[in-house]
């Protein structure tokens, strides 16, 4: 059973839907414009209506993938209220007035089509990045699909192995390699390209509902509870980020992803508690 059986098979193109919807028929009031990483969107959106129950009047307006850096631009522009980012501030930023608070964790998986995906060890990793290894076990071509070198996610694989880290530099190089500029691009690129395995957050593909495959890495399933009980090797935080302390419609989203109901919710998308 794919490890995403866990979760809601709600329909992709809804939960899309949802990520850019300005929470449909709430009463319009107080507005809270987010924005940033895509791995983490698709989840903060699906919290507008219970939140919107709980706090009457609040709309959320998430916003399609910045990315971390590009939603901490826009809320440094003013242009969004939240940044949502998936590593932490820099020295600059925090000195600039920025605050950021965790509120989940989730894991970086190898994702694919596969119908039986194989379990990947560090050294298949590496073997995949350098090019050495360019076949499925049946025979078939192997397309690889990366997210930038600068990116969260490519530093977060580096740390797997020395091995993977120094098969992450060489990667770069190769003819043919696929990168997503976007979260959602990288997981789009796994979903269509023949033979594509590529790096995704557990998040983006339960909150997307995604059809892809999760590969075990090392022998152990990326799940929430494989993320809580630190077996699993790679894991990214996500952080809410406002200008100052969070006041007002921010402190309330802050406060409803660490309720019991937001956590719920999380956990059903992927996502482990923060620490």
């Amino acid at each position: 059973m794919s490890p995403l059986a866990q979760f809601p098979t709600a329909a992709r193109a809804a939960a899309l839907a949802a990520c850019l919807a300005l929470a449909a028929g709430l009463a319009r009031g107080e507005s809270l414009r987010i924005g940033g990483t895509g791995a983490a969107l698709a989840a903060l959106a699906r919290m507008a209506e219970p939140l919107a129950a709980k706090v009457p009047g609040l709309e959320l307006q998430v916003m399609p993938s910045l990315g971390s850096s590009g939603g901490l631009r826009a809320l440094q522009q003013s242009r969004i209220d939240v940044a949502v980012i998936s590593r932490p501030l820099t020295r600059d930023e925090s000195a600039s007035g920025l605050v950021a608070s965790p509120y989940a964790r989730t894991a970086l998986v190898f994702a694919s089509r596969r119908p039986q995906p194989e379990n990947l060890t560090a050294a298949d990793v590496a073997a995949i990045l350098r090019g050495d290894r360019a076949l499925w076990p049946d025979g078939s071509p192997l397309r690889l699909v990366l997210r930038p070198a600068n990116d969260t996610d490519s530093t977060l694989l580096a740390t797997l192995s020395p091995e993977v880290a120094a098969a992450s530099a060489r990667a770069y190089r190769r003819e043919g390699l696929l990168v997503g500029l976007t979260d959602q691009e990288a997981a789009d690129f796994i979903e269509h390209v023949p033979g594509a395995l590529g790096t995704a957050s557990l998040s983006l593909l339960a909150a997307e509902a995604r059809p892809l495959r999760i590969h075990a890495l090392e022998g152990t399933v990326p799940s929430t509870e494989s993320v809580a009980n630190g077996r699993y090797p790679l894991v990214k935080t996500f952080y809410l980020v406002t200008r100052g302390k969070a006041a007002g419609p921010a402190a309330q989203l802050a406060a409803f992803t660490a309720s019991p109901e937001g956590l719920r919710l999380l956990a059903r998308l992927g996502h482990a508690p923060a620490r």
